[in-house]
């Protein structure tokens, strides 16, 4: 709550730019609904677009004392916007049924974290920075979340969360650029796009530098590709508020290469690993995603899934998938 007060700041006050909102759903009962690694993720993230300079969509002050030197905010001849998420996930082993300490799979781990994403945009090249704060552990609510959740997609509970991480602050730096390479018209008006992106994060929850490329083809292309990524659905969708019908199709793919996982490595010691794994983090990883979304005016539905290597080297079974679905709306 704290944390949404300091990103809330005085938003209120600036009333020009476009708002949005979103609601995300991850789970893998989309897919094979097996506990197994990530299982599940759920969040809420708003943004606002529209605007030339941060100050103009009422930036929290100490978010533009970060970043008012940075290149995001200087570079000339851009659009800007931004968005927050408040995003938890959920992580167990594959056997849920035991209480006893399983060292030799996922351990069971909760996320709860924040994050602020700043946007310099123009019509081929959009750059991010990000910050996220947040923690792993206990204070996540992971336990009594996936207990919901199983209660309403009539799952089998769980039996392991006393042996989950321990409460661990956490925090990631992330920038990024896209380049709209390709674009052009189709048969019966619909646009075609292709969109390069690389990112590089550093911190705690990770650190890892990414690869990728996403195929698009429907319409509002222009107006969405700065959100295109691997999980879309965790973005708010710019597609919202256009006309009735829009759409468009995706297929992503990215390659990973990853120095640290706090939930494949564990607590740091200062924080007492007792409950740590024994799993060895493979550093590459690759992940395959498709969907689509489509526009109700005020409204917007993106539904995606997403195939990826396993992180960890002990695994024989290497590779995990979950849906993501996200409805997004125009905030008055």
């Amino acid at each position: 709550m704290i944390l949404l007060l300091l990103s809330a700041g005085n938003m209120a006050q600036a009333g020009e730019p476009d708002e949005y909102a979103t609601f995300i759903f991850e789970n893998d009962v989309f897919t094979d609904d097996s506990d197994d690694g990530y299982t599940n993720g759920m969040g809420y993230a708003w943004g606002y677009a529209g605007f030339d300079e941060f100050s103009d969509a009422g930036t929290p002050g100490w978010i533009q004392w970060l970043s008012e030197d940075l290149y995001i905010s200087t570079m000339p001849d851009k659009r800007r916007a931004m968005t927050y998420q408040i995003f938890q996930t959920i992580t167990t082993p594959t056997d849920t049924d035991t209480s006893e300490l399983q060292p030799d799979d996922y351990p069971y781990a909760g996320t709860l974290t924040w994050k602020v994403t700043q946007y310099a945009i123009d019509d081929q090249v959009t750059d991010t920075v990000s910050l996220l704060l947040g923690a792993v552990g206990p204070v996540s609510l992971a336990e009594p979340a996936q207990k919901a959740v199983h209660e309403l997609t009539d799952s089998r509970d769980t039996e392991g969360w006393d042996n989950q991480l321990n409460n661990e602050p956490l925090f990631q730096l992330a920038a990024g650029r896209k380049w709209r390479l390709l674009d052009g018209n189709m048969a019966g008006g619909t646009d075609y796009d292709v969109i390069t992106a690389v990112e590089g994060a550093v911190g705690n929850l990770s650190s890892n530098a990414d690869v990728g490329v996403t195929f698009r083809f429907g319409t509002e292309l222009l107006r969405t590709y700065p959100v295109a990524s691997i999980w879309p659905a965790r973005e708010v969708n710019p597609m919202t508020g256009t006309a009735f019908g829009n759409y468009y199709f995706f297929v992503s793919l990215m390659g990973r290469y990853q120095a640290n996982n706090i939930i494949i490595d564990g607590n740091s010691s200062i924080f007492d690993d007792d409950n740590n794994s024994d799993l060895t983090l493979d550093h590459n990883q690759n992940f395959v995603a498709a969907g689509f979304s489509v526009s109700f005016k005020s409204w917007s539905l993106l539904f995606s899934v997403v195939d990826a290597s396993k992180d960890v080297e002990e695994d024989d079974d290497d590779r995990y998938s979950f849906g993501s679905l996200s409805v997004s709306w125009v905030v008055d």
